[in-house]
């Protein structure tokens, strides 16, 4: 067995959070571990790191497992530039630094 990976803290909270709703979704729908497996197209052990949210687990597993309960729509606000509130921030200050112009290239057609 690996080590498992350092990660910070809160990371690691996500990541056993999300292991606990999936685990919890596939037992409301009265599903084995090794029945998500066999949808999932992966190994036992890969369900049950991804229902303990262990970090050095693929991220495809774990959204392969939401597809399969039918929770792929909860990834769509994973990482949305809309919702990057300090990127948006940060973008703002630069177009101010900029000018706040787009730099426009002259055309030569006549």
């Amino acid at each position: 067995m690996r080590a498992s990976p350092h990660v910070p803290g809160p990371v690691e909270r996500e990541l056993k959070r999300i292991g606990f709703g999936i685990e919890t979704a596939r037992l409301r729908r009265n599903m084995s571990q090794q029945e998500l497996a066999d949808r999932v197209g992966a190994s036992i052990h890969t369900i049950r790191a991804v229902e303990a949210g262990r970090a050095g687990t693929a991220i495809g597993s774990y959204a392969q497992a939401l597809w399969v309960l039918g929770l792929i729509g909860t990834l769509s606000s994973v990482a949305d530039p809309s919702l990057d509130a300090e990127g948006l921030v940060l973008e703002g200050a630069d177009r101010r630094r900029k000018g706040g112009r787009r730099s426009h290239r002259m055309s030569d057609d006549f």
